[in-house]
């Protein structure tokens, strides 16, 4: 399976009956979160989150446009404007003594790198931290099935002349696997950026959580979406994030929120998707099995 092509190319993931048990799941916790869970706010935001739901359910929306408007709501209906500020605190910290511990132990190539930044998207903060351990270094060094493997075709674009790379994070704790693979782009003599979001948005990385770790130094190159919310909302990014798209020869794109709200555009650039695939609507939409990794080159649109 592992060079396989995606013939997902010209669909749309739009949000089924397994997506909005997983969004009411979302409203419960980041209600909770931003109210130290008061039972009153959680039951009015459950009942809100389902009149959404009925909405637009004819609407074709993607389940992080939904998402991000419910997010909003509970941050606007609680008054806290950063709900999972300390939860990503704590992620951040447990992921940076997983990585601490497992770095030495990490292949050093190439493919090792992107596996690497794929093994912390399987970061879970609720797992026991000896089983995450095993977790990220099994899809780190892949003992774990991956469904699509196209680590060739950025080795093949590594060695061109472009040079301008946009490295998309996703959660906060991911991070520190994203390390390896972003440090081996600047060796590469690339010029990669690293994209956070513009402001909160769940437990995503964004400059804040980047400059209190102590990281941005280490990256150089750091801009943002110039919009909060989970994957990219095109929409409400900043004119500085779009001319960076529009500039980019790579976009490299953590994460399913994130895949889910860039595979559906036309690009003029390639990109790269490297996500951990944990549902079941991702795993029809791209025939890759739950819990098998992905690294998913998608070609540039054609003009």
């Amino acid at each position: 399976m592992k060079n396989r092509s995606c013939d997902s190319q010209t669909k749309q993931l739009q949000p089924i009956p397994q997506c909005i048990e997983c969004l009411l799941s979302l409203v419960r916790d980041a209600t909770a979160m931003a109210s130290n869970g008061n039972p009153r706010l959680m039951e009015q935001m459950e009942s809100e989150a389902k009149g959404l739901f009925d909405r637009v359910k004819d609407l074709n929306w993607t389940s992080p446009r939904i998402a991000n408007m419910l997010f909003n709501r509970i941050r606007e209906v609680t008054g806290n404007t950063d709900p999972y500020r300390e939860f990503k605190a704590r992620e951040m910290a447990q992921a940076k003594k997983i990585f601490e511990r497992i770095q030495g132990r990490l292949p050093r190539d190439l493919k090792g790198r992107v596996r690497t930044a794929v093994a912390g998207n399987s970061f879970d903060f609720f797992k026991d931290p000896d089983t995450l351990y095993e977790d990220i270094f099994r899809f780190a060094t892949g003992a774990d099935a991956y469904a699509y493997d196209h680590t060739d075709r950025l080795a093949a674009f590594l060695e061109s002349d472009k040079t301008k790379i946009l490295y998309v994070t996703d959660n906060a704790g991911e991070i520190y696997f994203d390390q390896p693979l972003f440090f081996w782009l600047k060796m590469k003599q690339k010029a990669p950026v690293l994209v956070v979001k513009g402001g909160p948005a769940l437990n995503d990385l964004t400059r804040a959580d980047l400059e209190g770790a102590g990281l941005a130094p280490h990256f150089g190159a750091v801009e943002d979406t110039g919009a909060d919310g989970a994957g990219i909302d095109w929409d409400r990014v900043s004119d500085a994030f779009l001319d960076r798209v529009q500039a980019a020869d790579l976009v490299i794109s953590k994460g399913m929120a994130n895949f889910e709200t860039i595979f559906p555009e036309a690009l003029a650039c390639p990109v790269l998707f490297l996500f951990r695939v944990k549902c079941a609507p991702i795993q029809d939409f791209i025939s890759a099995p739950i819990h098998t990794g992905v690294i998913l080159w998608k070609d540039p649109a054609v003009t």
